[in-house]
């Protein structure tokens, strides 16, 4: 068990360099309340920073990243948004998979 929101600002120091770097805005909304989940915070708090370090990657210079991580029901939901190109349909259904690029 841990808070999930505590993983944030150890997502937001790993990212925040390669935003400055890039001329990228993040925007977070970290959570109002604790968002307790089970599982393995080093590997929650990468699974964060892989979703920015995308968008990031794929955001235009001057862009911006929204990222914010909220309950919903009992679920913790994390939400990655940029003014990138997007994704096609067919690579959105893929996104997860292992070895996606």
């Amino acid at each position: 068990p841990l808070d999930l929101a505590a993983t944030v600002p150890g997502v937001l120091e790993e990212v925040g360099r390669a935003f400055a770097d890039r001329g990228l805005e993040l925007c977070a909304e970290p959570p109002r309340a604790p968002l307790p989940v089970c599982g393995d915070p080093a590997r929650l708090q990468q699974v964060q920073v892989n979703l920015l370090m995308n968008a990031a990657k794929y955001t235009p210079a001057g862009g911006r990243v929204w990222y914010a991580l909220a309950a919903e029901g009992p679920d913790a939901v994390v939400r990655v948004r940029d003014t990138g190109a997007g994704m096609t349909a067919e690579m959105l259904g893929r996104a997860f998979e292992p070895f996606a690029q």
